[in-house]
């Protein structure tokens, strides 16, 4: 019974260790430009646009090239916010133009006439409008959309910076992760590096 189970848990942990390295060797061959025995370069931020030496680089060139874990994770996360902030903001002027437009172009009262034609009476009814409140409401949910969008964006540029320099100041540490899990087939070990 022992064999067995010693067996088993040999086949799982093969079968886990070959999964993760197909996902690294595709990782290697797909996205590093630079060999593993190198140093990673040093990368630079102007404005949003990373660079390395003078050449601007595209977001899947710096993915490849920052190869510390959590630098890589900062950066994803700063583009995921710079990409949350542009459309608070875009929604927000697009609110802040609908709702201009509805509270300025309603009446605020409407006066309806209505004549008996029976008694020759005369009456007025009075109908009030409240779109200029709804208009104001939506436009000034629209300002604040555009004030937290443009917080995002500061605090997303902050975020982008921080992930650069911690790519350059441990870029020549190894930065290695030990995973154990379980999965449906028993025991899963993966190094991270």
């Amino acid at each position: 019974m022992k064999k067995i189970l010693f067996f088993l848990l040999v086949v799982s942990l093969s079968h886990a260790i070959g999964q993760d390295s197909k996902f690294a060797e595709f990782e290697v061959a797909g996205i590093f430009d630079h060999a593993i025995d190198e140093t990673p370069p040093i990368l630079t931020v102007r404005g949003r646009v990373v660079h390395q030496e003078s050449q601007k680089l595209t977001k899947k060139q710096v993915r490849g090239l920052i190869v510390n874990n959590d630098a890589l994770r900062m950066y994803n996360k700063s583009l995921i916010r710079n990409g949350s902030a542009n459309l608070l903001i875009t929604t927000g002027i697009l609110s802040v133009a609908g709702g201009t437009v509805v509270a300025v172009t309603q009446p605020f009262e409407i006066i309806h006439y209505y004549v008996d034609e029976h008694n020759n009476d005369y009456y007025e009814y009075r109908d009030e409008q409240y779109a200029y409140i709804i208009g104001g409401s939506i436009a000034t949910a629209g300002v604040a959309m555009i004030i937290t969008g443009a917080l995002m964006k500061k605090t997303s540029l902050q975020m982008l910076k921080k992930s650069i320099d911690l790519h350059n100041t441990r870029r020549n540490r190894a930065n290695i992760e030990l995973n154990f899990g379980f999965t449906g087939n028993g025991v899963r070990f993966a190094l991270n590096f």
